[in-house]
C-alpha cells in the first residue's frame, strides 16, 4: 500500500515561502555589512556613511517582513506565541533605536564612536536572529 505525506496546509507553504525570502535577506544584510565594515577599517567616511544606510534599509525591511508577514504567520500556526513574538518585535525597536545612534556617530565622522556602537550592537542582532530562528522551529 503507497502511503502519501498530508497535504500541507496553505499557511505552511506561507511559513516555507516567507523562511526563504527571510533566509536570502539575511544573506544580502550580511553582505551589506561586510561593505560597511570595510569602509570603517580604510577609515573611509563617506563609503562607511553610504554602504551604512544600505544596510540599515535592508535591516529595516528585513524588520518589516517579519513583523507584517513572517510574525503573524507565526501567530496562525500558534496562537500561544503571541507573547515570545511580542517580544521579538520590541527587540527590532531595539535594534532601531541602536541604529539611529550607529547613523549618528556616522554623520559626525566620529568612525572610532560608529565602530565601537556597532561591536556593542553586532552581538544583540545575532542574538535576535537566534530566538528568531527557535520561535520559527
Amino acid at each position: 500500500m503507497t502511503q502519501f505525506a498530508p497535504r500541507e496546509s496553505g499557511l505552511d507553504m506561507r511559513m516555507r515561502r516567507e523562511a526563504l525570502r527571510v533566509a536570502s535577506q539575511h544573506h544580502q544584510i550580511d553582505q551589506f555589512h561586510e561593505v560597511f565594515e570595510s569602509a570603517l577599517a580604510r577609515g573611509d567616511a563617506g563609503s562607511a556613511e553610504q554602504s551604512f544606510a544600505r544596510f540599515a534599509d535592508a535591516l529595516e525591511a528585513h524588520f518589516k517582513l517579519e513583523e507584517e508577514v513572517y510574525f503573524p504567520a507565526l501567530h496562525g500556526r500558534d496562537a500561544a506565541a503571541a507573547p515570545e513574538l511580542g517580544e521579538l518585535v520590541r527587540e527590532h525597536d531595539a535594534l532601531r533605536g541602536a541604529l539611529d545612534e550607529i547613523h549618528s556617530a556616522l554623520r559626525d565622522r566620529d568612525l572610532p564612536a560608529c565602530d565601537a556602537a556597532i561591536s556593542a550592537w553586532l552581538p544583540r542582532l545575532v542574538l535576535h536572529e537566534r530566538l528568531m530562528a527557535k520561535e520559527a522551529c
